[in-house]
C-alpha cells in the first residue's frame, strides 16, 4: 500500500507533505489524487478504505474517494471520516424521501473534508419536516461531538426541496465548518410553501462557521431565506461573502444577505455585496 502524509500546503510543500489543496479563491482544487480501487492507503497513521464508485448504504470508519464518481441516489448515513482528495462528486437525485444528498446523515463525530460537489438534488415529496442538501440532507452532531466539514466546493448545483434546503446541508446542528465555496448555484422551493432556503444551509443551530462563500448563486423561498444560511441560531459566522451577482428572495418574509433569521449576534467580518 501507500502512506499519505496528507497536509494543506499547496504554496512550500517539502518532503513527505502533499501539493494539494484549495486555489487561492477557494473555488477548485489544485489537484487531485487518483487511487485503485484495491489499494490500501494510510492517512497520517490511519488506514483508509477506498472508494471507487457510486455511494450506496451506510459508511462507518474511514474512507477516502480513489476517483471522481457520479450518483442517483442517496448513500446513507455517515459515522466516521471522509476525504474528497479533491475528486468530483456529480449528482443526479430526485427523491421523494423526507431525505436526499449525497448522504441522507452525517453523524456526530464525523468529518468531512476535499469535495466538490456538482450537479442536482430534488426532493419531490409533500413532507414539511423534510431536508436537502449537496452534501448531506443533514448533520447531527452533539454538545461533545460535533461535524466537522471543511474545504467543500459546491458549483453549478441545483438544489430544491419542501422546508430546510441548502447548498450545502439542508439542517447542521452541533457543527464545525469552515473554507466553503459555493457558485452558479440555485437553491430553491420546489412548492407554493418553503422555509429555511439557504445558499449554504437551510437551518443550523450551535455551528461555528468561518470562511465562507456564496458567489453568482440565487437562493429563493417563502420564509427566512438568507445568502448563507435561511435561519441561524446559538452560532457564529466570520469571514463570510455573499457576492458576485447572488440573489435572496423571499416570497413572503424574513430574508436576508446573510441569514433570513438569526438570533445570535456573533457575526464578524462578513459582507454582502452585489446581491439583490
Amino acid at each position: 500500500g501507500i502512506s499519505l502524509n496528507y497536509e494543506h500546503n499547496t504554496a512550500n510543500a517539502s518532503v513527505g507533505e502533499l501539493n494539494f489543496g484549495m486555489n487561492t479563491d477557494k473555488t477548485d482544487f489544485i489537484g487531485m489524487i487518483n487511487l485503485g480501487s484495491n489499494t490500501s492507503v494510510s492517512v497520517n497513521g490511519a488506514d483508509y478504505n477506498i472508494l471507487t464508485s457510486a455511494l450506496s448504504g451506510n459508511y462507518t470508519g474511514n474512507y477516502v474517494l480513489g476517483t471522481n464518481i457520479s450518483m442517483s441516489a442517496a448513500a446513507g448515513t455517515l459515522l466516521g471520516n471522509f476525504l474528497g482528495l479533491g475528486h468530483t462528486v456529480t449528482l443526479n437525485i430526485s427523491s421523494n424521501t423526507a431525505s436526499v444528498g449525497m448522504f441522507t446523515t452525517i453523524s456526530a463525530s464525523s468529518t468531512v473534508s476535499d469535495i466538490k460537489l456538482t450537479g442536482a438534488t430534488h426532493y419531490t415529496g409533500p413532507m414539511a419536516s423534510s431536508f436537502a442538501g449537496s452534501l448531506a440532507a443533514s448533520a447531527q452532531g452533539t454538545s461533545g461531538a460535533h461535524v466537522t466539514i471543511s474545504d467543500i466546493i459546491v458549483n453549478n448545483m441545483t438544489i430544491s426541496g419542501y422546508n430546510n434546503v441548502g447548498g450545502l446541508v439542508g439542517y447542521l446542528v452541533y457543527g464545525d465548518v469552515s473554507d466553503v465555496t459555493v457558485s452558479n448555484t440555485t437553491v430553491t422551493k420546489n412548492a407554493a410553501t418553503g422555509n429555511n432556503i439557504g445558499g449554504v444551509f437551510g437551518q443550523i443551530n450551535y455551528v461555528d462557521l468561518s470562511d465562507i462563500s456564496v458567489l453568482n448563486t440565487d437562493v429563493t423561498g417563502v420564509m427566512y431565506v438568507g445568502g448563507i444560511t435561511g435561519s441561524l441560531a446559538n452560532s457564529s459566522l466570520s469571514n463570510a461573502i455573499v457576492a458576485a451577482g447572488s440573489s435572496v428572495t423571499a416570497t413572503n418574509s424574513y430574508a436576508g444577505g446573510l441569514a433570513g433569521n438569526a438570533y445570535t449576534d456573533k457575526i464578524t467580518d462578513s459582507y454582502v455585496e452585489n446581491t439583490s
